[in-house]
């Protein structure tokens, strides 16, 4: 190694041992902190103020329904003749008296004292704003500084460097690296893309067809992919893909419910035929019950139907095992009750967990 070298990489190690680290980010952190707590109390106080003046508005269109009290306290003795009722009536009128006074006043000197709570937070906050942006701005200045005096060194000596550096033939290199490209060019096997997108339109109706599922209201029709749109469509069976042929927008929420879960049931066969690396092998459905209304009562149609799209992902599973000799893992939350589960013919669902009652928290705002 030259004596230019090891200047250079002294150069390099001296200023990573001896940079600066930038001490100011544990304040900058308080203060970012100092500023969120802040910010909190002026939303809290500003929801008490708003539901104060809600409440002070409700209680304005009580008013009028109390006055026929003042009416009776001022001929009390014209329309009633029963002993110690004034009684009854003079509080029902001081009560009206209090809650006229209520609505009158202008605020409550609670109220006042948040808003200027409110308006020193407000302060607080500006003043921790403009520290805030003082401590930035020093730290990148100081930061660039020093860059650009350790770039200015690195330049000088690189300099002295390049002026004994030979100049070096890359001929042989460049010769050796496009040998290299041609050979893995010769490699690469020209994919049909043809008959790959017939096979996972097979698998897609092999899924159907395995749990005896036809897509409502297009009988005669099975699943393909367009890659083109890269959406599922129909087309008719045993024939050719043309635009009489094939329908592109499909009703019913449960035809697609059903056609998602036969494509990927079928996209993640088709990676492990194809060899295909880094796919993982997992599946996450958020309820797909969404599409049924009915699924409680064990004649429903719907209830019957939802069963057939769980069943899809049993068999998926049972297929990647015993077949592929793969493992596969899918997450399903859903809302139906896990002793329903446990009724049907299934072979690998396991509850991992249920939240209903108290347990109800997997997801706690506090």
């Amino acid at each position: 190694m030259s004596e230019d070298n090891n200047k250079v990489i002294d150069i390099l190690s001296n200023y990573i041992s001896n940079s600066k680290t930038i001490n100011n980010q544990i304040e900058l952190q308080q203060l970012e902190e100092e500023k969120l707590q802040k910010s909190i109390l002026i939303t809290k106080y500003r929801k008490y103020i708003k539901q104060y003046r809600e409440y002070k508005s409700l209680l304005k269109n009580d008013v009028d329904s109390l006055k026929p009290i003042e009416y009776i306290q001022e001929h009390f003795s014209d329309i009633l003749q029963v002993e110690n009722l004034n009684y009854l009536i003079d509080i029902l009128a001081n009560e009206l008296k209090e809650i006229k006074n209520f609505v009158s006043s202008r605020t409550l000197p609670s109220v006042k004292s948040l808003e200027q709570e409110i308006k020193g937070l407000q302060t607080d906050i500006n003043e921790i704003t403009i520290e805030i942006d003082k401590i930035k701005n020093d730290d990148l200045s100081n930061l660039k500084n020093e860059q650009l005096l350790f770039l200015g060194e690195v330049k000088a000596k690189l300099s002295l460097y390049n002026q004994n550096e030979t100049e070096e033939n890359y001929t042989n290199k460049i010769k050796k690296l496009q040998e290299e490209i041609k050979q893995l060019e010769d490699d690469i096997e020209d994919i049909n893309r043809t008959d790959i997108l017939d096979t996972l339109s097979e698998y897609m109706q092999e899924v159907f067809v395995k749990v005896d599922f036809n897509l409502t209201g297009y009988e005669g029709y099975k699943p393909i992919f367009d890659y083109k749109t890269k959406l599922i469509n129909l087309k008719k069976v045993d024939k050719k893909v043309t635009a009489k042929n094939v329908i592109k927008n499909i009703g019913s929420s449960s035809n697609h419910l059903f056609l998602h879960l036969a494509f990927f049931s079928a996209i993640h066969r088709l990676f492990v035929k194809q060899n295909i690396p880094f796919i993982p092998q997992f599946l996450i459905l958020d309820q797909p019950d969404s599409p049924y209304y009915d699924t409680s009562n064990k004649n429903s149609l719907e209830r019957q139907t939802f069963f057939k799209a769980l069943k899809i992902l049993d068999n998926h599973i049972e297929f990647f095992t015993q077949e592929l000799n793969e493992d596969f893992q899918i997450i399903v939350l859903e809302h139906v009750e896990w002793t329903e589960i446990e009724e049907q013919d299934f072979k690998h669902y396991h509850l991992v967990e249920e939240w209903r009652d108290e347990n109800s928290g997997l997801v706690q705002v506090l």
